[in-house]
């Protein structure tokens, strides 16, 4: 009697430890997050799947990425949904410095703040509360070793030499597109409209997107083309072939950050500042450089690898300030 008295004991403490255990745990189920983003991050081949890899398997929740296209068409989509009193995303990651202010005007944002040594060559000073920089690149010409290329200044552009050697992006539809036209407000604030009017006609053609343009320098149709810094260590490591450069120009260069926000509307604002705050791990920040083929902002992150390549390079002092769209839209719309 007493033996099976004590077998019942033991059964009934069994089965309430089991029952507390089970309703600690987390299922994935009960927290689920949504991030909208760019194809390329969204995409089987991006970053994206595999950072929500590792990420769910250190904590109990399920993410869902969403292609919701570039950062104008992404914030388009969350203005629609607000006004239909749609649930937002819980993560918006991909959109760069030029649409900041769009940002604040869209909706409310969490503050987040995170802990890191940022990489020496990276601008802090485009490090905001509610918008953090996880990955970033200067801008430059590409070309190849063999091309014999003259090119140092946007003027040289204009050279009869060049003529038909570049083709360019539209700025109105094209990330790169747009800082070329934004670097050369900059570089000629009182000459701007005729010589981007000029460049324009010295190309050889104009493109939608940099992947079209960038498909036709790799033809051998130009022999160089405005691009990231980070171009080359691409065909290094992804092709094998050293034959890409990144032209030296004189002077400073513009450059690219790109921000995650959390939206105060967000559903789940715990995990989703804790995926924000994962994203600046080391392990995070190798995984988007060799995804994305941008600059990780944490230190320590290239040592060892190709992007050591990338020599120490000038850029434009507070260049994430500067942003013409507005002027640069309304020349292009009107050739």
């Amino acid at each position: 009697m007493k033996i099976k008295f004590l077998i019942l004991c033991s059964f009934i403490i069994l089965s309430i430890t089991l029952y507390k255990w089970r309703g600690e745990e987390v299922p994935r189920s009960s927290c689920e997050l949504s991030i909208y983003s760019y194809s390329s991050f969204a995409s089987s081949w991006g970053a994206g799947p595999k950072l929500v890899e590792a990420f769910q398997k250190k904590h109990a929740c399920h993410l869902k990425i969403i292609d919701a296209g570039d950062g104008r068409t992404m914030f388009q989509r969350i203005r629609t949904e607000l006004k239909m009193k749609k649930p937002v995303p819980d993560i918006v990651i991909g959109f760069d410095q030029t649409m900041l202010q769009d940002a604040r005007e869209l909706t409310e944002w969490e503050e987040m703040r995170v802990k890191l040594p940022f990489s020496d060559e990276f601008p802090q000073e485009t490090v905001f509360s509610m918008f953090l920089p996880f990955d970033w690149a200067p801008f430059s010409f590409v070309t190849r070793k063999s091309s014999g290329v003259q090119l140092r200044t946007l003027e040289d552009l204009l050279d009869t030499q060049n003529k038909t050697q570049f083709s360019l992006m539209d700025p109105r539809t094209s990330t790169p597109g747009f800082h070329l036209m934004n670097w050369i407000v900059y570089a000629f604030p009182d000459s701007y409209e005729e010589k981007m009017r000029s460049i324009r006609e010295n190309a050889h053609s104009v493109f939608p997107s940099w992947s079209s343009n960038y498909g036709l320098f790799k033809k051998g149709v130009t022999k160089f083309t405005f691009s990231y810094l980070t171009s080359p260590i691409y065909h290094k490591v992804e092709e094998k072939d050293e034959n890409f450069v990144s032209i030296k120009m004189n002077g400073s260069l513009p450059y690219q950050v790109e921000y995650v926000g959390v939206p105060k509307r967000s559903k789940n604002q715990e995990f989703a500042k804790k995926f924000v705050e994962f994203l600046f791990s080391h392990g995070a920040q190798k995984l988007l450089m060799e995804k994305n083929y941008m600059l990780p902002v944490r230190k320590g992150v290239i040592s060892g690898t190709a992007f050591e390549d990338i020599k120490k390079m000038n850029l434009i002092k507070n260049y994430h300030l500067i942003n013409h769209r507005g002027e640069i839209e309304r020349i292009w719309s009107n050739p």
